[in-house]
């Protein structure tokens, strides 16, 4: 596969425009090389961020375990028009399924569910690919996507 590498500073500091992550994945689109285009993004939610989601076929929405995770999920579902599990799914990162909060579970108010976990993994470190496509919860996130 092929893929463009992370920026090594800010979109800010080299003086490119961030809606540039939307264009790019358009024409890849367009061209029709690619069965699959992931752009990854920081946490924010603006103006590009809308275009981002608007323009997707499929979101991945990675939450954390914990209830400030929770809340900020929320607060970006609050913002999204015409949420749907066509095209948004929800997945848990690092879960721990003996502790810590379930932001899907009972007691939750959650306007989102998730729909795949993703164990926490000591050595994801030394994972390499191959390692890390054996994961259930990553495989599982893969028919998902499918």
């Amino acid at each position: 596969f092929s893929y463009l590498p992370p920026f090594k500073a800010s979109f800010v500091s080299l003086g490119i425009r961030p809606e540039i992550y939307t264009e790019i994945a358009r024409q890849a689109k367009k061209e029709g090389e690619y069965d699959v285009i992931i752009l990854d993004t920081d946490s924010s939610f603006d103006e590009t961020m809308a275009g981002m989601l608007t323009a997707a076929d499929r979101v991945v929405v990675v939450t954390g375990q914990g209830r400030g995770a929770e809340k900020a999920t929320e607060a970006l579902v609050q913002n999204i028009n015409g949420l749907s599990d066509d095209k948004f799914i929800f997945l848990c990162n690092h879960r721990d399924g003996e502790t810590g909060h379930d932001p899907s579970g009972p007691e939750g108010n959650s306007r989102f569910a998730v729909h795949e976990s993703i164990g926490y993994m000591a050595d994801y470190d030394r994972m390499q690919g191959a390692d890390l496509a054996e994961q259930p919860g990553i495989r599982k996130t893969a028919f998902l996507l499918d």
